[in-house]
């Protein structure tokens, strides 16, 4: 079962992954990558997902798992992807601020 990242951002991936004959219901869970802990886990009906609230610039292997009746499962495919690193802030300090005025005598 193939599963694609199509979008990435500092704290989200969007998921997609090919509807499966005879699913009722999809099990998208994730991981860092290297861990075997499931940090979540969230039952969908459509064949697309986006995750949030994720780490940036993290890689997260994401599982898909189709289920059919009675939860038997149908198929199950996992991909790695990588949040954005994030928004940069960038200040920018005036070395020197110049006031003129004109007087009018």
């Amino acid at each position: 079962m193939a599963v694609n990242i199509d979008n990435t951002a500092s704290s989200s991936l969007d998921v997609s992954w090919d509807p499966v004959v005879d699913a009722t219901s999809y099990d998208v869970s994730w991981s860092e990558s290297g861990s075997s802990v499931v940090l979540d886990s969230q039952i969908v009906n459509d064949n697309a997902v986006t995750i949030s609230q994720l780490s940036p610039h993290t890689t997260y292997v994401v599982t898909v798992s189709a289920k059919g009746t009675n939860s038997k499962l149908l198929a199950e495919g996992s991909v790695p992807g990588t949040t954005d690193e994030g928004s940069k802030s960038m200040w920018l300090f005036p070395s020197a601020v110049f006031v003129m005025s004109k007087y009018d005598s």
